[in-house]
Parts: structure tokens; C-alpha cells; sequence
């Protein structure tokens, strides 16, 4: 079993206390990030102990089911078909790349889609002719089922000179990749000081990866963004933000995903929200951890019938398939501070230690000063300083930041805060904010957006511990200062284990093609069950009031 053990720190710095502290540090920092335009910090760059970021128009994998190709001559043809909740399938079309902003070239001037059963057969064709929309053509269609194939024929014009290029692909219809939203965290921060604020993202139909933009929003207000993230297909990443709040109290956070490519299957999942507690220190080593594991599994099944109504040649079929998969996550964090004041560069060590591991987890890394600022204002003296390390290989992250406040050379406010992630899912993306504070030189960004790696393999989804009815972590910051002082702490968290499942079953989508007033017809329906059942081990330790 695990043994608590208790928060150990160098004797607290005393500071006369005044009631207005509180009133002019706010005033101060509003003041300060007037001046700054909201940026708090003018970063240097530090690259010890960091992964190397990379840009987010790089994917980090796309293993999930591709769109059809092909090539007559030197037009090629893109086809891609998306299922979506609805039971409605757009069918895309293309002789440039899907979801590009540019024009595609040439001109689809006539198109031909054939549904075909299971034994690859034609059932019956849909003619679209005198297409004049250029090189992309889209069509919406309500009789093509989930992994149901369809063959794309067109005529494209404009490429070859003199001649008109037939390309035909075969296409498998695929369900519309679902984004997720879940674990929002943390739900404490301080006055003043960066504060990195996550997500899990997750894809939750496994067929299809997709991208997006998540914009994360303070009481209504967009404050950060990170854009053109990608989470491929039954995956899941962790979204990371940074904010400095400039007075205490609580903040309404909302974390959304937007414009997602190629559409998202269910919007009702794309916000996560959460109360934000911004708090002023104490004269104490104050934390508050938290632990989370995810277990999923997810089945569906599927069942088709159709049929021809002719009845010298009427034939009807029913066929269906059954698909499972499995995914899971898990996400350590410890905010913790002290109204003490210290100085860079800073020893980090942490473990994490599990009832049931059979091999604890350590990690050791040099934290070394990588942005700084100072503000003179009248009487008043503000100075702050932050640093960040990594571990890619073990999924860990370190946040240091210390502030000192003086009036009068009167000091009147100081702190040192420590926060520590290892983040959920395969990658982590970097918000705007995040990114200037963490990585960039002078709070400048030198590409647009960008991760990193949450394991040395992009195959597993981060570090797993195996966790039973207790987790610990022992933690110590231990600073440059002489003598030294150290921060440490070590919470034990008692495991609760939680299981939800439900199943889906929407009415079945009845179909019928050519539509009335047609006498002879092919008509079918489809049918769906899929169930998810998640299993999540969490625990949570908080402690205040340590001298």
C-alpha cells in the first residue's frame, strides 16, 4: 500500500499582510498588461530539457480509412464518401486535394455514381450531366450505407489538351469522423501567473481523422486558440492553452471545437465547460493533483436490406457487419504554490507510484529560467520569471514560474508555483498563448501552430501506469538559490472506479431510388446499433495550510 506522506518546505518568508495587497496587485497587473498589449512575458528562448515542436500541417499520423484515387492521362480524381448521423452521404468529388482552399483545375463536366452490392455488382446508376463548377463536384445522396463501396465515374475536361479524361475509382462510404470534447482541468489558478489550461480531444467513429480549430473562451470571450489541430481516427490528443488571469475569482471556461474538416457526424460533443477558481496565495505550499485513466470499447452493428420490386426478376438480400475497437488515455497533473520567492535554475524530480505497478515511474529534469520581466511603476516594483521542461519520452511537462511585488522596496507579494502534466492522448497541441510563453523567442510565434510527440511512439496513446485503488506522486522542486530551498510534495489519491455504457439505436433509414412517380424501383432500408462503454479510474488530493 501506499504511505502518505506529508508537504515539506524551508520556512515560509514572512510579510506583513495588508488588506489592499490584493486590490493593488490587480490594479498593477491590469496596468502591466495595458502596457504589453496582454502579453505578459518578453520570452527568450530556452531549449533544455524540450521536445522539438512541429508544425500542426504536419499530421503525426493518418492511419484511418483514406479517400479512393485515380488517374486517366494526367487528370486525377479524388472521391471521398461521408455517412453522416442523418443517414445522408455526401459524395465528393475532385481533380485537386479535398478540404484545400484551392481551386481545383480543370472541369467535371459529367458524373456517374453506381451502388454496389456486396458482390461488387452495380444495383443501378445515378447520372449527373452539363456540370459546369470546375474540378470539384458534390453530391448528397440518401441510399448508400456504411462500408458500402460505390463506383465514381467522370468525364473531366480542361487538363489534357483536346481531350476529355474518363477516370473511374471504386469508393467505400465511411462514417463522418466524430470529435470529442472531455477532461477539461485544471479548476485552480493563480492571480498573475501562467496558467495552462487542457482538453482531450477524441475521434470517436474510427473511421475517419479530422481537423479543427479549438478556441478556448473566459465568460463568453474567445482569450486563446489553437488552430488546425488533427486527431486521427479512433485517437485522441490533449489541446494545451496558457492564460494569465490579472485578479482573483472564478472564470467561466469553455473550450469548443470549430470548423471541423470534413464536418463533424455530432455537434452536441464539441463544447466541454467548467468553473476556473483564480485565488490569490498564502503564506503555504499549497496543492491540488488529480489523476485520471480512460478504458473505451466501442462495437457497432449494422444491417442492410434491398431489393428490386419487379416481380419476374425481384430479388431481396439482407447482410450486415460488426466492428469493435478499443482506446484509452490517462492524465496526471500537480498545481501547487507557496508565498515564497525563488530563484533559477530549478531541480525537478517526480515519480508516480501505483498499488499495483510493477515498475514505479520516475522522471529528473533541469528547469532553467526562460522568460523574465520586470515593471517599474511610482512606487511599485513588480518582477517575474518562468521556465519549462519536457521529458517526450516520458510524456512529462514542468511549469516554474516566481513573482516578486514590492511597494516602496516594502515587499508586499511573492510567490513560486509549479505545475506539472503529463498530458492524455498521442500528441499534445499548443494554443497561441501556450506556445509564446513556453516556446517562442520574444513572444513571437515562428510557425503558425504546432505539437508535440506525447510518447516516442505515435502508435501509443501517451504513458499508461497500471493503477488499482491508490495512486501517489512524489514530487520536489528543489531552486538555485543559497541555500536551496525545496518545494515537495506528495499526495496519495484513493482510486474510484466508474463505468458508464449506453447503446444507440436510430430508426431505420428507409431508401428508394428512382423516387415516385416510378413504378419499378430499387428500395431498401438500413439499420444501426453501436454501444460505448467506458471504464474511468480517477482520484483527486488537495492540500492547504502547510508552514
Amino acid at each position: 500500500m501506499l504511505t502518505p506522506k506529508t508537504i515539506r518546505t524551508l520556512p515560509a518568508i514572512q510579510t506583513s499582510r495588508r488588506s489592499t495587497i490584493s486590490t493593488k496587485l490587480a490594479l498593477l497587473c491590469v496596468a502591466l498588461f495595458a502596457l504589453l498589449g496582454g502579453a505578459a512575458y518578453a520570452q527568450t528562448s530556452n531549449n533544455h530539457s524540450r521536445p522539438s515542436p512541429i508544425p500542426n500541417t504536419t499530421k503525426y499520423r493518418n492511419r484511418g480509412l483514406q479517400p479512393a484515387k485515380g488517374r486517366a492521362g494526367s487528370a486525377t480524381l479524388t472521391v471521398r464518401a461521408l455517412l453522416g448521423k442523418d443517414g445522408q452521404t455526401d459524395v465528393e468529388m475532385t481533380t485537386g486535394s479535398l478540404d484545400a482552399p484551392q481551386l481545383a483545375p480543370g472541369n467535371i463536366k459529367k458524373a456517374q455514381l453506381k451502388p454496389l452490392d456486396q458482390n461488387g455488382e452495380a444495383i443501378y446508376a445515378r447520372n449527373y450531366n452539363g456540370l459546369t463548377g470546375g474540378g470539384y463536384f458534390k453530391v448528397t445522396v440518401n441510399d448508400l450505407h456504411h462500408f458500402q463501396q460505390v463506383q465514381a465515374q467522370t468525364n473531366i475536361d480542361g487538363i489534357d489538351a483536346r481531350r476529355t479524361n474518363v477516370v473511374t475509382v471504386v469508393e467505400t462510404v465511411k462514417k463522418r469522423p466524430d470529435l470529442a470534447l472531455s477532461s477539461l482541468k485544471p479548476a485552480t489558478g493563480l492571480v498573475g501567473t501562467p496558467v495552462v489550461i487542457s482538453a482531450l480531444v477524441r475521434e470517436l467513429n474510427g473511421d475517419v481523422g479530422a481537423t479543427a480549430n479549438c478556441v478556448l473562451y473566459a465568460d463568453g470571450v474567445e482569450i486563446d486558440r489553437a488552430n488546425g489541430i488533427f486527431v486521427d481516427a479512433g485517437d485522441a490528443v490533449t489541446v494545451a492553452f496558457t492564460q494569465v488571469f490579472t485578479s482573483p475569482g472564478t472564470r467561466h471556461i469553455e473550450v469548443k471545437l470549430e470548423n471541423v474538416a470534413p464536418g463533424d457526424y455530432d455537434t452536441t460533443n464539441n463544447t466541454i465547460a467548467g468553473d476556473l477558481i483564480i485565488v490569490q496565495p498564502d503564506d503555504s505550499l499549497n496543492y491540488e493533483a488529480n489523476f485520471r485513466d480512460e478504458s473505451n470499447t466501442s462495437t457497432s452493428k449494422e444491417d442492410h436490406i434491398s431489393g428490386w420490386n419487379d416481380p419476374q426478376f425481384g430479388w431481396q438480400t439482407s447482410y450486415g457487419n460488426e466492428n469493435s475497437g478499443e482506446s484509452g488515455s490517462q492524465a496526471v497533473s500537480l498545481n501547487g504554490y507557496a508565498r515564497q520567492y525563488s530563484s533559477f535554475p530549478y531541480q525537478f524530480s517526480v515519480g508516480e507510484t501505483s498499488d499495483t505497478a510493477t515498475s514505479p515511474f520516475s522522471d529528473t529534469l533541469t528547469v532553467e529560467q526562460g522568460g523574465s520581466f520586470s515593471f517599474d511603476f511610482g512606487p511599485f516594483h513588480y518582477t517575474t520569471a518562468s521556465g519549462f521542461a519536457a521529458d517526450d519520452s516520458q510524456n512529462v511537462r514542468v511549469f516554474v514560474s516566481n513573482v516578486l511585488f514590492k511597494i516602496d522596496d516594502t515587499t508586499q507579494f511573492m510567490e513560486t508555483t509549479v505545475q506539472y502534466d503529463r498530458f492524455a492522448g498521442t500528441v499534445t497541441y499548443h494554443s497561441s498563448s501556450y506556445a509564446k510563453y513556453w516556446y517562442r523567442v520574444d513572444g513571437v510565434r515562428v510557425d503558425d501552430y504546432d505539437y508535440t510527440l506525447n510518447s516516442s511512439n505515435t502508435t501509443a496513446s501517451g504513458t499508461r501506469l497500471p493503477v488499482g485503488s491508490q495512486f501517489g506522486l512524489n514530487l520536489a522542486l528543489i531552486s538555485g538559490d543559497t541555500p536551496a530551498q525545496v518545494f515537495s510534495a506528495s499526495p496519495t489519491m484513493d482510486i474510484t472506479s466508474s463505468s458508464s455504457a449506453f447503446t444507440n439505436q436510430p430508426p431505420c433509414i428507409a431508401w428508394r431510388f428512382p423516387d415516385p412517380p416510378a413504378t419499378i424501383y430499387y428500395s431498401g432500408s438500413d439499420c444501426e446499433q453501436s454501444s460505448f462503454t467506458s471504464v474511468v479510474k480517477s482520484g483527486s488530493a488537495s492540500f492547504n495550510g502547510a508552514q
